[in-house]
């Protein structure tokens, strides 16, 4: 069992050797995505490399902005508890790094390194870790081991695994079954995947859920006064769908159900024209031209033409505001930090990423009491599953077809999200309200879990 576990670490180490060096070859050919994680590997490495003796940290590990916003608050919580632990904060993802970035939850924040022996082994090094909290799903064979060996203890929170996990698949379980012994106890977000841990031979898992509810309800809470928005959103009597965390796909999905919506519409009565507040997910010159170069296209053939405007060229004090921004159709807000704040200004709500990669984040609309609907990927994220299950979401899926409000699949078009979104009751949005509520508690059951076993 040994040798074959050797023989599966030095297949995994080479791969990871080959791994990096194509990121360093993509970045020399100008790869943006790559240039950034290895600028950000480089600059943790200087870091080590010059600095001196360290406290011991408090090491928090999330690979991207969705896994952060499931640590943050975990890190806020041991702030609140144990206010002189220094803490660290490692991100994986150059998406959601950026050099001098440090959340006001840590004291220190580094992009992972590489998950070779002899980068792990200088980690551990400078930076001592006497206790590790990785976020969800990110598992790294060298650093699970190397905290193991240096007797670290190591949770994993948030938890989610299925039974088509890449770990779990035959070719990866003497992997798997090594990284897990080297874990302390794993904090997962449900009983099927408890299940799914104990019928693999791990037994050290407890539900205790999702801190993205504690996380949401919290910001949810902060105030927002923003000139533009509200001009935008409530001196119209137009409802107003939030595009949060939107991709190309995403827009010409809003934007061709938007124009129907409009036409299907009488002049008579506006009011029932939907209002559309995109948050691109990738906020840059080029992506910002890409959809005002779709707008220009659509709006041509209309009559009246869709009107639009970035909130970056709008101007909060001018005094033409309320009646320039109540008029306009599609309100592109091209600056990082909202999102998760203005979900409020809105009566529903598109959420990216479910036509690429993975779903973003559904609960930062659903905790104001806002019906969501989101593209086909959506499989694996339980929060939006369980939203569907309640009938609080919709989902587009494949062939033009949508799994509505009550679970059928029906064929449809943009348009009838629109018109789905504009039949929200007062009585659902309470209801979503309160399913988010009842989540909550997930970050206290975590820190417990601590206390029980230290």
């Amino acid at each position: 069992m040994l040798a074959s576990t050797a023989r599966y670490e030095g297949a995994y180490t080479l791969a990871m050797r080959l791994y990096s060096r194509l990121i360093g070859l993509a970045a020399s050919l100008g790869h943006r995505r790559a240039a950034a994680l290895v600028q950000g590997r480089q600059h943790t490495e200087q870091y080590l490399r010059q600095a001196g003796n360290t406290q011991g940290y408090v090491w928090f590990h999330a690979s991207s902005a969705g896994e952060l916003e499931q640590a943050l608050p975990l890190m806020q919580a041991w702030r609140a508890q144990r206010p002189k632990d220094p803490i660290l904060l490692s991100l994986y993802s150059p998406s959601a790094y950026r050099a001098g970035y440090c959340p006001s939850e840590a004291d220190l924040c580094l992009m992972m390194s590489a998950d070779l022996p002899e980068h792990v082994h200088l980690w551990i090094k400078v930076l001592r870790p006497r206790l590790a909290i990785f976020i969800k799903y990110d598992y790294w064979y060298h650093h699970f081991r190397c905290l193991n060996q240096h007797r670290i203890p190591l949770y994993i929170a948030c938890a989610k695994l299925s039974s088509q996990s890449l770990w779990l698949r035959p070719f990866a379980r003497p992997l798997w079954s090594a990284m897990a012994s080297s874990v302390s106890e794993f904090w997962v977000q449900d009983q099927s995947t408890v299940d799914l841990l104990v019928r693999s031979g791990i037994p050290q898992a407890v539900v205790c859920g999702d801190t993205r509810y504690d996380r949401v309800l919290k910001v949810a809470e902060l105030p927002l006064n923003d000139r533009i928005l509200h001009a935008f959103a409530q001196n119209s009597p137009n409802p107003v769908m939030i595009g949060g965390s939107t991709w190309p796909e995403d827009h010409r999905y809003l934007l061709y159900g938007l124009v129907e919506q409009h036409h299907q519409i009488s002049p008579k009565f506006p009011q029932g024209r939907w209002k559309l507040m995109l948050v691109p997910h990738e906020i840059n010159p080029p992506q910002i031209q890409a959809l005002n170069r779709l707008l220009q296209e659509i709006s041509a053939s209309m009559s009246p033409p869709l009107r639009w405007q970035c909130y970056s060229q709008i101007n909060p004090h001018s005094t033409s505001l309320q009646v320039d921004l109540a008029s306009l159709d599609v309100l592109i807000v091209d600056q990082k930090g909202l999102l998760s704040r203005l979900y409020r200004y809105g009566q529903a709500a598109w959420i990216g990423g479910g036509f690429g990669a993975g779903l973003h984040n559904v609960l930062e609309a659903a905790v104001y009491g806002l019906p969501v609907g989101f593209g086909p990927r959506y499989h694996g994220f339980a929060e939006a599953e369980a939203l569907l299950e309640r009938g609080f979401a919709t989902a587009y899926t494949t062939g033009n077809r949508f799994r509505n409000y009550f679970g059928q699949n029906q064929d449809s078009t943009a348009f009838d999200f629109y018109q789905k979104a504009g039949g929200t009751t007062p009585d659902l949005q309470a209801q979503i309200r309160a399913f988010c509520q009842s989540q909550a508690g997930a970050t206290k059951r975590c820190l417990e879990r601590i206390n029980l076993n230290s």
